[in-house]
């Protein structure tokens, strides 16, 4: 009785919109809900919902998850029915909750599926989206015209497999939809379709039966279609003209024009008055040296002079036989020092780099990074500090002096585990090296892929 009176109600909202018209022209006709369920993402993607009274669309539920509704109807009744003789088919849904407005998507369905068992993992395939309903609040039918859909269902029946409403264009849009298991406000989705054709003649008016007692109010049915436009009406008389308005505010200066052309030239005024003199110009140029005049005649030879300056040295005698060789001296010693910040990430826990400023990193190999000794010598000292920027957590950093890819007696560790800083040595174990070896440092750390603190380590090393 309930799905009667529902139909009734949807039927005279649809007649009053225009869409039922009398017989010999278009017939109103609503196929069976066959099936209105919703599917959810997360946790639940492999739960059924079909037996519930809500069809939930966009985001919702425990956690961050998404809904799809579905619904198909029953079209074995028009089987009889040429595509054409269907005028429009229009879906209609009822809105029971809103949590964000926006805009629900409809699709098509291209894959069949079942009320009882479609799931999210299970899912049917969607299809061309066929336009989107504004949702602004709860309380009301909604609707869509999908006739050229329900053409296609009715000309091809096996690609009936209904509709699928998401939430894509708007994705925050999240609302609740009556389903036909919802008995508090009982609004099933409904298909509405206008056929046309001829009715046949009426029928014998049948006899009036006993007045029913009054059913309760049905809810209010979509607002129906705007009727067209009537005519323009005349011309009413000019008012009266209104007083001037206030002045608007001055606009802003507008931009300088162009300059215009020069005039012609003005007659020559009358001579100044004659400046002073100016100051004199530089000397001119010498002129050429006239001719030599006559030899005079030869004086008396006069006294003798000074003595002249010196002769230069003349070149040096050949060189002598190379004495002895001396003693070789000791050798000096040599410091190193290098600063690098630890890596981080799955693949931090080893690293290796140079003795000497270099601060480059390489996980794979300590000569990719070691220095090449050019002497012999002993390394007696490693002197290390760490010092806490960054991150959280504790981490023990372990340096080693590698010689030719192998690690080391001299070695040293510390362990940071907050802000400041930390120190560790090694003057016990020294470590002699010949010139060619192949030296560098080897670094390991204890914390890598929790909370990755971030320590700037310097190393001093001492070669004798």
């Amino acid at each position: 009785m309930e799905t009667l009176r529902r139909r009734i109600a949807m039927r005279v909202a649809l007649a009053g919109a225009g869409l039922i018209f009398g017989l010999g022209a278009a017939y109103g006709q609503t196929p069976a809900d066959a099936g209105d369920a919703y599917i959810q993402s997360g946790v639940a993607a492999s739960q059924n919902f079909g037996a519930l009274a809500n069809i939930l669309v966009g985001p919702g539920g425990a956690a961050p998850v998404q809904n799809s509704g579905l619904i198909r109807w029953d079209l074995s009744g028009f089987s009889g029915v040429l595509p054409g003789n269907i005028q429009k088919a229009v879906l209609w849904v009822y809105v029971n909750r809103v949590t964000t407005p926006g805009s629900i998507d409809v699709n098509d369905v291209a894959s069949s599926w079942s009320e009882s068992t479609v799931t999210w993992n299970a899912a049917p395939i969607p299809g061309a989206i066929l336009g989107s309903i504004p949702v602004t609040g709860a309380g009301q039918w909604v609707g869509l015209d999908i006739t050229a859909e329900v053409q296609t269902w009715v000309a091809t029946p096996f690609l009936n497999a209904g509709v699928m409403l998401r939430a894509i264009t708007s994705p925050t849009t999240a609302v609740s939809l009556d389903t036909k298991e919802n008995t508090t406000t009982s609004h099933e989705p409904m298909l509405q379709i206008v056929l046309s054709g001829t009715g046949g003649p009426a029928g014998p008016t049948g006899a009036t039966g006993v007045a029913g007692p009054a059913g309760a109010t049905g809810p209010s049915g979509p607002a129906g279609i705007a009727g067209p436009s009537g005519p323009s009406g005349p011309a009413g008389p000019a008012g009266v003209t209104g007083p001037s308005g206030p002045a608007g505010i001055a606009g802003p200066t507008g931009p300088s024009g162009p300059a215009g052309i020069a005039g012609a030239t003005g007659p020559s005024g009358p001579a100044g008055i004659a400046g002073s003199t100016g100051p004199s110009g530089p000397a001119g140029i010498a002129g050429p040296t006239g001719p030599s005049g006559p030899a005079g005649i030869a004086g008396a030879t006069g006294p003798s002079g000074p003595a002249g300056i010196a002769g230069a040295t003349g070149p040096s005698g050949p060189l002598g036989l190379t004495g002895p060789a001396g003693a070789t001296g000791a050798g000096g010693a040599g410091t190193f020092g290098t600063g690098v910040i630890n890596p981080t990430g799955a693949t931090a826990g080893t690293w290796f780099t140079s003795l000497n400023g270099d601060s480059s990193q390489a996980a794979n190999s300590p000569d990719w990074t070691g220095l090449a000794m050019p002497i012999a010598c002993t390394f007696d000292k490693m002197f290390v500090s760490g010092r806490y920027v960054g991150g959280a957590g504790s981490d023990t950093i372990t340096v080693t002096l590698v010689k030719n890819s192998v690690d080391t007696a001299l070695t040293c560790n510390f362990t940071a585990t907050g802000l400041g800083g930390f120190t560790c040595n090694d003057t016990v174990h020294p470590v002699g090296v010949v010139a060619g070896d192949v030296v560098g440092l080897k670094f390991a750390q204890t914390n890598i892929l929790t909370t990755n603190p971030i320590i700037r380590v310097g190393v001093g090393t001492n070669c004798h």
